[in-house]
């Protein structure tokens, strides 16, 4: 039933101006460990008196250490004491039956005990007798509108809107959601659940972004049923679901209101036809949306008969633990669920009293808890849920920048709430393709779920806790727009949910891998150093991988780019920057930066990435050729020496002797002889002594110097004793 106090229903009578009941509660702290009621001998309820001439429901909890063939055996074990089944789940060893008898749950303890099954906890889902329609056997076309006639609490108020707009929306603006709606992101599809009393997904605004395939009715004693649209609620009557789906996900179709994730899928999973929502259709709401693979929840009720359960009491303990294990096992398979934290204007952290329990009956209990008794509002105060307080807008401020205040009924708590949201005067969708303003925390919730939705669309990679955190992180932020308590009762939480937020901070990015090179045109990759690289290649490429939520990267120098590829922003995408870079002799030091864009275009979002590299780079000096001696060619002339000049010895050619060649002869065609190309021995080892002296090493220019020195002396010889004999003759 929704999070107000006693026997509340979820109707919503009346029509221009009227009392509603909606709320629900919530906090992520005070839980118990998973092995709660786990005891040596079960926790065993009685049949509840108040039923005496009824059917009662009786949900049955084994211990999770007992195996699928005992669940089995168990489930068999109900008919042999008068009971018959109803659902069950053997992931989490919960089952629920049907009796008119009044020994049931201690003679199925027995029967239990002899198999030698473990046994957690039995007892009764709720305090009146079953209604008409759960009745085994039979499926009852009772409407809803008839299903409960018990007295409301006034705790949510409803004033229709003829002609809404988003723009009268202040919830959204409050929180950044129509500027959110604006950001161009790559958004994935998200499922939300709207576990509640059924949604219109016929209303405009609702239909767009309904998924049929996946919405389901849990109200016949939590068995899943999808048949005739059995998830269906179009009585005005029942608004508060299909007003709690328009503010996670009214379509953006240009008319009407906006929700806070406009694209967003809705399903609806009924759990009361006005009523009450029992421990059997919240445990088949949660397996639900585990099995199908939900994303988020939003749960705007609390599970009845009991505004407050107490988690070892014998009326209590096996409804509760059904519901714990569900909501656990959900959350294992990555659904993440937002309640609202309630109506009643408590004190979550300090629950000491409840006189409106249990709430199906006409005299409700009057109790008193101690901390040892640890009083649990379900689903909220379960582990793992997001819990949201409500906030109004003072009369005439501006939504974008007052500070807002508690709302009056909220509930409240410094660890019982997790973040605030607007929940006074919200307008959004009703059946018949109609538009209300509603207040609540059950207005509240929604808008916490779409943020939440937002976060999941731009990065489905994240994990519940992590969608947690940045709820958290994000309203911390907006926390200076929530007025400060000055009555003691905190329930601002981490602060005012942030739409904004979601789609522009903590963005996924793309991720850059180190800078490689190649010397053999992308043959080998090496890491890029900080080394020198010497190579006798003309060119080095260069090369890095941009990998996941990548939709474009650029290979840059400078201002220049130098190579750009472009991706689809999978989270699994991969692109690869590449390109060459000139060798020169002189050491080059190149300044690179690898530049990965993620999947968002808005200039304030924080998903882009870079990183630079400096790499050096140096031709590599090749070693000098060692020139051996040419051989001689017989055929081919020798040129004559020519008389050695004074101080020009290096660029006279030399002759050697035993070369064959005539030594400077007066005569003949001298002339011919000097315009042939040099070649032959001398030529040869002229040249090979001037690269000795080139190169300056040990003692080898000296050893030069004076073999041409020998030389020109013997030359010198030879002609004085030519000119002697002439002189002779």
């Amino acid at each position: 039933m929704p999070k107000n106090k006693a026997r509340v229903s979820r109707r919503i009578t009346g029509s221009s101006l009227a009392v509603a009941l909606v709320a629900s509660g919530f906090v992520a702290a005070g839980s118990l460990p998973a092995t709660a009621n786990q005891t040596a001998s079960p926790i065993v309820g009685d049949f509840p008196a108040s039923a005496a001439n009824g059917s009662m429901n009786f949900a049955i909890n084994l211990s999770p250490t007992a195996t699928v063939e005992q669940f089995e055996k168990a489930k068999s074990l109900v008919t042999e004491v008068s009971g018959v089944n109803l659902n069950g789940y053997a992931e989490i060893r919960v089952f629920f039956a049907q009796t008119q008898s009044h020994s049931f749950p201690h003679d199925l303890a027995k029967k239990l005990a002899d198999a030698q099954i473990p046994v957690d906890s039995i007892g009764p889902t709720r305090q009146a007798p079953v209604s008409d329609y759960e009745l085994t056997g039979s499926r009852s076309t009772q409407s809803f509108n008839d299903a409960a006639s018990k007295d409301r609490e006034e705790t949510t108020e409803r004033v229709d809107v003829p002609d809404p707009l988003s723009e009268q929306l202040w919830g959204l603006k409050a929180i950044g959601a129509l500027e959110a709606a604006q950001v161009d992101v790559i958004r994935e599809q998200v499922l939300v659940g709207v576990i509640d009393g059924g949604v219109d997904s016929d209303h405009p605004e609702i239909k767009p972004n309904f998924d049929k395939a996946n919405s389901v009715d849990c109200t016949v004693n939590g068995i899943p049923n999808q048949q005739n649209e059995a998830w269906k609620s179009t009585d005005s009557n029942d608004a508060h679901g299909t007003h709690v789906a328009g503010t996670i996900a009214a379509a953006n179709n240009g008319t009407d209101i906006d929700g806070v994730a406009p694209e967003a899928k809705i399903a609806s999973i009924r759990v009361y036809r006005g009523d009450f929502a029992n421990p059997e259709h919240i445990t088949c709401a949660f397996m639900w949306s585990g099995l199908h693979n939900f994303d988020i929840t939003n749960n705007s009720y609390y599970v009845d008969p009991w505004e407050y359960w107490l988690p070892s009491e014998p009326s209590q303990a096996a409804g509760y633990e059904s519901v714990r294990r569900a909501a656990e096992w959900s959350q294992q398979r990555g659904v993440l669920h937002i309640a609202a934290a309630g109506n009643s204007n408590s004190d979550l952290d300090n629950i000491t009293a409840d006189n409106a329990s249990p709430n199906d009956i006409d005299t409700p209990l009057q109790r008193t808890f101690t901390a040892a008794d640890r009083p649990m509002d379900i689903p909220g105060m379960l582990p793992g849920f997001v819990s949201v307080s409500a906030v109004q807008l003072p009369a005439g401020a501006d939504p974008t920048t007052a500070q807002l205040v508690r709302s009056r009924f909220s509930n409240y708590g410094v660890n019982a709430v997790t973040v605030a949201a607007p929940g006074s005067g919200i307008i959004s969708t009703i059946p018949g393709g109609r538009f209300a303003a509603l207040s609540g925390t059950s207005m509240a919730s929604p808008h916490a779920a779409g943020v939440a939705a937002l976060l999941k669309s731009v990065n489905p990679t994240l994990t519940n806790d992590q969608i947690t955190a940045l709820l958290q992180k994000h309203a911390g932020q907006l926390l200076p727009r929530l007025a400060e308590p000055t009555d003691g009762k905190e329930y601002r939480g981490a602060g005012l949910v942030n739409a904004l937020a979601a789609v522009l901070q903590d963005q996924p990015k793309p991720t850059i891998a180190a800078l490689e090179y190649s010397t053999d045109d992308g043959a080998t990759w090496l890491p890029a150093g900080d080394a020198v690289v010497e190579t006798t290649a003309t060119k080095v490429l260069v090369r890095s991988n941009v990998t996941g939520p990548v939709t474009s990267a650029t290979l840059s120098e400078g201002a220049t780019a130098l190579n750009t590829q472009t991706a689809d922003g999978a989270f699994n995408g991969a692109v690869t920057v590449q390109a060459e870079l000139a060798v020169t002799d002189t050491e080059t030091s190149h300044a690179l930066t690898v530049a990965g864009f993620g999947r968002n275009n808005d200039q304030r979002a924080d998903d882009d990435v870079t990183a630079t590299f400096t790499l050096k780079l140096k031709a590599q000096q090749k070693a000098a050729p060692s020139n051996p001696a040419q051989p001689s060619n017989p055929d081919q002339p020798s040129t004559p020496a020519q008389p050695a000049t004074p101080g020009d010895t290096g660029s006279v050619p030399v002759p050697v002797p035993g070369d064959g060649g005539s030594a400077n002869k007066q005569n003949g065609d001298s002339g011919t002889a000097a315009a042939k190309p040099n070649s032959g021995k001398g030529t040869t080892q002229l040249k090979k002594a001037e690269n000795l002296a080139q190169t300056g090493a040990g003692t080898q220019p000296v050893i030069s110097a004076l073999a041409i020195a020998a030389i020109g002396l013997a030359v010198l010889l030879l002609v004085g004793a030519r000119r002697r004999s002439e002189s002779r003759q």
